[in-house]
């Protein structure tokens, strides 16, 4: 039997063979965040009239719009606290998973640095559209820890945001 002239490991697999398969597992998780994210947006409802939302958001408290307690649960798309795409500010959202986010990004990093906000102090909904009230959190967070304020989640944001919720 002849032996075959590509080179192999020490294991008899290929050497090409690990990256291939960390590149596709990797393709595969982003397309399944896309699919996820996408079907977190087009699941929610309709926007409500402009007159409905008027009336909620002078009924709110002078707290600002209240915090899902469960971060797995969209908010409602155009909803009141400003974040969505039906949104003024951001007349489009653009997907964004990469350091730094700002107004207008949407993703799973987004809602991963919003559910961060809210254990750090400063609530914001987990709805993955980084809007104003996001930008407003973020702003927040950013003076609390004297940061330089550029309501950006940048490297240095997010190493303070890191350092808060592990206790350090």
């Amino acid at each position: 039997m002849a032996e075959s002239s590509e080179p192999r490991a020490a294991n008899g697999r290929p050497p090409w063979l690990i990256p291939v398969t960390v590149a596709i597992v990797a393709i595969g998780a982003i397309v399944l965040a896309l699919i996820i994210t996408r079907d977190d947006a087009s699941s929610t409802s309709e926007p409500s009239s402009p007159a409905a939302t008027a009336n909620e958001q002078s009924s709110e408290s002078s707290e600002g719009p209240a915090v899902s307690s469960t971060a797995s649960t969209p908010s409602t798309v155009g909803a009141d606290d400003g974040d969505g795409p039906e949104d003024a500010a951001c007349p489009e959202y653009t997907m964004n998973d990469e350091l730094p986010l700002m107004l207008c990004d949407s993703g799973i990093v987004v809602r991963s640095m919003q559910e961060g906000l809210t254990r750090a102090g400063h609530p914001v909904d987990a709805d993955s559209f980084f809007g104003p009230s996001t930008r407003d959190a973020v702003i927040a967070f950013q003076t609390a820890q004297g940061l330089e304020v550029d309501g950006l989640f940048g490297p240095a944001t997010a190493a303070a945001l890191e350092a808060v919720n592990s206790g350090g």
